[in-house]
């Protein structure tokens, strides 16, 4: 009878922003918290699942009727049948959506740390940092599923992807996909996106920083030429470029050592361009790879897609202090309508 009993973080009115009666959708404080509580919401379908809590024991509905939200259908992992994402309709008489809201929202959840779901999480969340997520049956199924709304929707425009921690990193490849492959631009949400960038970070010399950065882009030219040359290979340079207009929203905390990375990405890259011509010339090149992908690609021809690489971005970072990872991580943060946090807009040039 215990495992029936909700942990206060499913239970909206305990943990959600439930003072958020009246939802603005052209205010970015608004679409920020309530976007945040539709991700967790698929956190506590999946509890609700693993649980057996159905009927009036379910915990997930508040965290989307309360914002207007029906769910529409659940995405489940066919390896160990855990809902991983859901889709979502906003409801509103027709012709009289804000301009900044979706008609559907498509959610996806993060690492969970309980059975059976783990192992396959965690699995997944290696497969991420090494830059082959996208040869998982967890974002075939994603991808298949956002393709298929979008039709639905009658374009990208009418519908919006957001995720948290893996679901970020699910909701932004099947973003690139549907950017890179049909030119669709989706609106993301990424709430601390996973990326790799962030252990250069730690350095707390900025002057050494930024050496180290110049030499690891000179080696990943010197790499992309040797490939080029020698194995007939083009690069996903034209890919590259053709995510150049699209401007995903990045939530990321400093003291996140998972997603804090985006941080110095960007502020590198802004570093190198203003040295001079010949650095930004590098940089345009090592923006888009990193020298672990191109290592697998050249010796064991692995093909090596890392997230984390984006021409542009919308970064909202979050300053108000962590005292600890699981909060500095944590979804909770970015429900808070009134968390102190600034933007900074990042775009390819």
């Amino acid at each position: 009878m215990n495992q029936m009993i909700p942990e206060s973080g499913d239970i909206f009115h305990l943990s959600g922003p439930a003072d958020l009666k009246s939802v603005d959708w052209n205010n970015a404080s608004h679409r920020r918290c309530v976007l945040a509580s539709v991700v967790q919401g698929v956190y506590v379908l999946e509890n609700d699942r693993r649980l057996n809590r159905a009927g009036p024991k379910a915990q997930a509905l508040p965290w989307w009727e309360t914002f207007r939200f029906r769910l529409i259908e659940t995405i489940q992992d066919s390896s160990d049948h855990s809902v991983f994402g859901a889709v979502f309709q906003l409801n509103s008489k027709p012709g009289n959506f804000a301009i900044n809201s979706p008609k559907y929202l498509i959610a996806f959840r993060g690492v969970m740390l309980t059975s059976p779901t783990l192992s396959t999480d965690i699995s997944l969340s290696i497969q991420s940092y090494f830059g082959i997520l996208h040869n998982s049956h967890r974002l075939n199924s994603a991808v298949g599923r956002v393709q298929h709304w979008v039709a639905v929707a009658g374009g990208a425009h009418n519908v919006w992807l957001a995720g948290h921690s893996l679901g970020s990193a699910i909701a932004l490849l099947a973003a690139k996909n549907m950017a890179a492959r049909l030119g669709c631009h989706l609106t993301a949400y990424l709430f601390n996106p996973p990326s790799s960038s962030g252990v250069l970070e730690r350095i707390n010399k900025p002057k050494l920083r930024t050496g180290i950065h110049m030499v690891s882009t000179t080696v990943k030219a010197l790499l992309i030429a040797y490939s080029q040359r020698h194995e007939n290979r083009k690069g996903d340079y034209d890919e590259f470029s053709a995510l150049a207009d699209w401007l995903p929203c990045l939530f990321v905390n400093p003291s996140d050592h998972v997603s804090s990375g985006y941080i110095w990405y960007f502020e590198q890259r802004m570093k190198m361009y203003e040295l001079g011509a010949a650095t930004a010339t590098l940089e345009r090149l090592g923006t888009q790879n990193t020298i672990k992908g191109l290592l697998m690609s050249n010796k064991w021809d692995i093909e090596s897609q890392p997230q984390h690489l984006l021409p542009s971005a919308e970064l909202i970072i979050n300053q108000a202090s962590s005292t600890s990872f699981t909060e500095a991580h944590g979804i909770k943060q970015w429900w808070n309508p009134r968390l102190p946090h600034h933007s900074v807009i990042h775009r390819y040039n």
